[in-house]
């Protein structure tokens, strides 16, 4: 889906609060079915390689941040930085990426008959249909094992994640308690958490009660001025004020 309105709105809301010396930049990747799985990737590296080599950002003063498919390719990126993709140039960075956020990232897109399909089938924003959908248009296919471990994060192995302890300092994911994706996401954390874990990369999982699918935007999809009462946006704000 390409970027809405309520995340722009967010985002802003997000970047005022954190004052003046705090910058957004968005990617604005080619969407799917048109452009196909691994074509968003490309462009993710291609926009690092820009701000590192032809802007002189240090990555030790950037963090990565993605929601839902931008959370998937946050970490295809990270995959990339480790184990360059056979069809991507590779990319070197001179140091560490300082963090990365990850809200409710889309880490299982083959995968939709997991307990929260159900349970939450009510509570979220979407369900399986739809995601079966975005999925085949992103990958091209209808395939259930059409993922690889950069497309498909929850696939890989804790001995995958082990090295990009050494492109990323520390990592937040964040999911709702009411969404879909909760049981991918989890699941994802605890493979990311003991690879990455156990290089010294620090990780911190937080699962908001009550929240839906990326809660803080959708809020201000719904025209909420601030926060609905369940703490999605302060656990945000709060991460990310703590690595400034």
């Amino acid at each position: 889906m390409p970027c809405t309105a309520g995340l722009v709105v967010w985002l802003d809301d997000l970047q005022k609060s954190l004052g003046p010396d705090v910058s957004a930049l968005l990617l604005t990747y080619d969407l799917a079915p048109e452009a196909k799985y691994p074509t968003q990737l490309k462009q993710a590296v291609e926009l690092m390689h820009y701000l590192v080599e032809t802007e002189g950002r240090n990555p030790s003063d950037l963090i990565l941040g993605g929601d839902s498919a931008g959370g998937n390719l946050i970490l295809g990126l990270l995959s990339h930085i480790a184990h360059p993709h056979p069809e991507i140039a590779p990319l070197s960075l001179p140091s560490k990426i300082h963090a990365a956020l990850l809200i409710s990232p889309w880490c299982s897109l083959t995968q939709t008959n997991t307990p929260a399909f159900i349970t939450n089938a009510e509570r979220d924003m979407f369900d399986a249909r739809c995601l079966s959908r975005w999925a085949t248009a992103f990958l091209g296919s209808s395939d259930p094992f059409a993922g690889d471990f950069y497309s498909e994060p929850i696939l890989a192995t804790p001995e995958w994640w082990e090295p990009v302890a050494e492109v990323v300092g520390e990592v937040l994911i964040w999911a709702g308690d009411n969404e879909v994706l909760k049981d991918g996401i989890q699941a994802f954390s605890r493979k990311f958490t003991k690879g990455f874990g156990s290089k010294g990369g620090l990780v911190n999982t937080v699962i908001t009660p009550k929240a839906c699918h990326e809660e803080m935007i959708v809020e201000r999809i719904l025209g909420y001025k601030g926060d609905s009462g369940t703490g999605s946006h302060d656990v945000v704000e709060s991460w990310v004020r703590a690595k400034l």
